[in-house]
């Protein structure tokens, strides 16, 4: 007779602590995967199972190279290429990618929907085994905000040089009188003096008016003014853009029909 009390007390110990390991990874948002020295696939978490959309009892033990051939987009997938990539991380010979933070994208199996990952992987020796985890999360969100920022800094550029050059043609029409008022104020004709303060009252307006529009857009985008569409007159509108052309164009004797009416 042979006593195996022991023998089942720590068969029972690492059962627990196996099942204790196993929650403790499934509690985390991150998808973990881990496979081994052939590639298979011998761990692959509740986050793995969220972010990829493949349950676990479909993909464990499987080859992990069929895993990414599976979740490569169309445009990418190469097998020979997926291959050796995860040949040379089994055999060590790039150790280069290891413990490196790396952006990578995979498309949901189900959805066929486009995802963003932020990954990263570290081999493990554990008790004679050679392992290779992979930890990621999903950065889909974060990456179209990232793009909606670009955005909106491009839009925001594209107005402000909309804005600058909308100004320099009031401001511009507005120096230039001032300096033939200061240089020729004693010779110049009272009508003439009259026609060009006429003409710098409009400038100032349009700039005025210019300033308005950039405080009330900037009051848009921060939401506090309510949108309340209403009608305007197209014909009014457009000839109050050409006016702000117009005193210009005089400075330079620019006759034309749509700017003088």
């Amino acid at each position: 007779m042979i006593d195996l009390t022991g023998h089942k007390q720590a068969e029972l110990a690492l059962k627990e602590s196996e099942t204790k390991f196993k929650e403790i990874i499934n509690q985390i948002n991150d998808g973990i995967i881990v496979f081994d020295e052939q590639g298979k696939i011998i761990i692959w978490n509740k986050g793995a199972e969220k972010i990829c959309g493949i349950n676990a009892n479909d993909i464990l033990n499987k080859s992990i190279v069929d895993f990414r051939y599976q979740v490569t987009p169309p445009e990418l997938k190469d097998r020979a290429q997926i291959e050796k990539t995860i040949n040379g991380i089994l055999s060590r010979q790039t150790p280069e990618i290891f413990n490196q933070i790396l952006d990578f994208e995979i498309i949901n199996p189900d959805s066929e929907n486009l995802i963003n990952l932020q990954n990263t992987i570290f081999p493990i020796e554990l008790e004679g085994y050679n392992l290779f985890c992979v930890v990621f999360r999903d950065t889909t969100e974060i990456k179209r905000y990232e793009k909606e920022l670009v955005r909106i800094s491009a839009d925001k550029d594209k107005f402000y040089s909309a804005i600058a050059r909308y100004m320099y043609t009031p401001l511009n029409t507005f120096y230039n009188f001032s300096k033939v008022m200061a240089v020729e104020m004693d010779t110049l004709p009272i009508k003439e003096l009259q026609k060009m303060a006429v003409m710098m009252s409009k400038s100032a307006t349009n700039l005025y008016s210019l300033l308005d529009n950039l405080l009330q857009w900037t009051k848009m985008n921060q939401g506090k003014i309510a949108f309340k569409p209403e009608k305007l007159n197209f014909i009014k509108t457009s000839q109050d853009a050409l006016s702000i052309l117009k005193p210009n164009a005089d400075l330079k004797n620019i006759k034309n029909k749509s700017l003088c009416n």
